[in-house]
């Protein structure tokens, strides 16, 4: 059977099948899909390129071409020829063998797809990603968008860029080293006469192994040219490669014009802009930046921005702070006119960095002990369930997906990485305390005999199996210690401030374990208070007029520092306060 593709604008076929199945069914039967790619004058194009769904083949002198061994069906057929002529259809397999003549031509009677680079199969396309089709009549611009075009691996979203009958295709992200990609274009992409193409189509091909692209500015928040914004705002470039780590920066230079202090941190493929002082209301700013190198130390071209402030002083909301082990990192939620998302900054409060930015809330992040995790509670899904971010691949992934709230984690003070978080399961119901491993694996409650609340755990800093929890108590909460509740040991449970009649919440250990911080509503705010760990002595430490809702021991011993989180609801901000006298510091947010 011979088969001519050339100008078939409804795709190709096979042949005939055979009659009815007999009883009972025979395997299924095997087909062979064999032909020739010749030119327009009918002569063989030896080394054309003919990919049959996954599979692929590269035609002989003669132009000749088999595929055996398939199953019936229908098939993505791409051939292109090395001169570029390319062709994109769908063939139905029915019969044993199929004999097709597939012919490629300039000329084309119906609409569809002629030429494409990089070209089909081939390998070291250039990591920026960038691809460019020709169609055998105008493209209607109106009709084509990102949505018709898509990458696999994902690259971002893409852009396009019409011009009569060549379209230009540039995604977001720039592509992996040594990756084989595919692209689909969408059946439903139009010519100017309102014709679509006979089916999808499809193209693979390979990038290069050395990325030596540079990077190049993706977006920005603000966006170019807008008015209004808030004279607060931290300036976000979004990248599109992974950058170097700010200390590999050395040729970086930012300007701001009129001039303002500005403090850039990097995270992913972010550059993060945090000025010192608000900026000037009602003003035109111009930020120039130049030397920005990727991960593989490509230096980017300079790009500006510009944009007008408004004369409002945007309000965060800092809450749930924690500091990671080693002293020189701070992690905290914040909130900042939609919902709460993920950032870190160093314990000076520069070189702010936002972790995640998702379209629901992330919120109490707490470092793992060598400070390469962070888990978190995230309502991704209706309700909270415990997340873990590995700051290394900036990847997450799901630990619970319970239809309770999993909320409060904390990791264990030791470099065992066991997460305690606790679970909300709902109406005239405890909250109850769960342990698993950093994985999620290992779900187990830590203490079953316990029949009251149990909210806020945190590890003893040297011992696992000592953790503070919050429970109600007489019409109050308080501060108690669990101990003896890993590896199948009887759990004790001790109240260490039950001889105050007020609430206590929030309890933390300092570094060596020798004293408890809490918060006490005693004297009507909440204010940071101390004990020993029996709670045979308390000492009020802050007499703050603003509430203090989070607190969290410097891991440095000498610094004598709480880090807070305080103020009015939907308003805290972050604070270093004084272990010594109770005053604030340094007032970090």
């Amino acid at each position: 059977m011979i088969l001519l593709l050339a100008a078939s604008c409804g795709g190709g076929g096979g042949g005939g099948g055979g009659n009815g199945s007999p009883v009972p069914q025979p395997p299924p039967a095997k087909y062979t899909y064999a032909g020739r790619v010749v030119d327009a004058a009918g002569a063989g194009i030896a080394d054309a390129q003919v990919q049959l769904s996954q599979l692929s083949r590269v035609t002989d002198e003669s132009g000749a071409f088999s595929f055996g061994s398939l199953t019936g069906g229908t098939y993505n057929l791409s051939v292109q020829a090395p001169d570029g002529l390319f062709l994109a259809q769908q063939i139905s397999l029915t019969a044993d063998e199929t004999n097709a003549r597939i012919a490629l031509s300039e000329s084309r009677d119906c609409f569809e797809i002629v030429r494409i680079a990089p070209q089909l199969n081939s390998d070291g396309a250039s990591l920026s990603g960038e691809v460019v089709l020709e169609f055998s009549r105008e493209v209607d611009a109106a009709s084509a968008d990102g949505s018709d075009f898509t990458f696999t691996p994902g690259a971002g979203d893409v852009a396009v860029v019409v011009d009569g009958r060549t379209v230009t295709l540039q995604p977001a992200l720039e592509l992996a080293t040594s990756q084989r990609y595919r692209l689909k274009v969408s059946q439903h992409l139009q010519s100017v006469q309102g014709q679509e193409l006979p089916s999808d189509a499809y193209t693979y091909f390979a990038t290069e192994a050395r990325d030596s692209v540079p990077p190049r500015l993706v977006s920005s928040i603000p966006s170019e040219s807008v008015t209004d914004v808030p004279r607060n705002t931290e300036v976000r470039f979004t990248m599109s490669d992974e950058l170097a780590p700010i200390s590999a920066q050395d040729e970086l230079s930012v300007t701001v014009v009129p001039s303002a202090s500005a403090t850039p941190a990097i995270a992913g493929n972010v550059l993060t802009l945090s000025f010192a002082s608000a900026l000037a209301a009602t003003t035109e700013y111009i930020i120039t930046v130049s030397g920005l190198k990727d991960d593989a130390e490509n230096v980017g071209e300079q790009f500006i921005l510009s944009f007008v402030t408004g004369s409002v002083i945007e309000s965060f909301d800092d809450v749930e702070p924690d500091w990671n082990r080693f002293g020189d990192l701070i992690v905290f939620a914040r909130k900042s006119g939609g919902q709460y998302d993920l950032y870190t900054m160093h314990s000076d409060g520069g070189e702010l960095a936002q972790v995640t930015d998702t379209s629901y809330d992330e919120r109490h992040p707490r470092f793992s002990s060598d400070g390469q995790l962070i888990a978190y509670q995230a309502n991704a899904f209706g309700n909270w369930d415990i997340f873990v971010y590995e700051r290394s691949s900036g990847q997450s992934v799901q630990l619970t997906a319970e239809a309770d709230d999993d909320i409060q984690p904390t990791f264990c003070g030791t470099f065992s990485d066991i997460i305690a978080f606790v679970q909300r399961p709902g109406y005239n119901q405890p909250d109850r305390i769960f342990l698993m491993n950093y994985d999620g694996s290992l779900l187990r409650e830590a203490d079953v005999t316990f029949n009251r609340n149990q909210r806020e755990p945190r590890f003893h800093p040297l011992i696992d199996n000592q953790l503070l929890f919050v429970t109600d108590e007489g019409g109050d909460s308080d501060i108690y210690v669990k101990s003896a509740f890993l590896e199948g040991d009887s759990p004790t449970n001790a109240n260490v401030t039950g001889n105050l009649a007020s609430n206590e919440t929030l309890g933390a250990w300092s570094p060596d374990g020798s004293i408890i911080a809490f918060l006490s509503d005693s004297g009507g705010v909440r204010n940071v208070w101390l004990c020993d760990p029996t709670g045979a002595a308390y000492q009020r430490l802050t007499s703050f007029s603003e509430p203090v809702d989070w607190l969290v021991f410097s891991p440095n011993v000498g610094e004598n520092l709480l880090l807070v989180s305080m103020g009015a609801s939907g308003h805290h901000h972050l604070a270093l306060v004084s272990l010594t006298d109770g005053t604030v510091v340094e007032e970090l947010t």
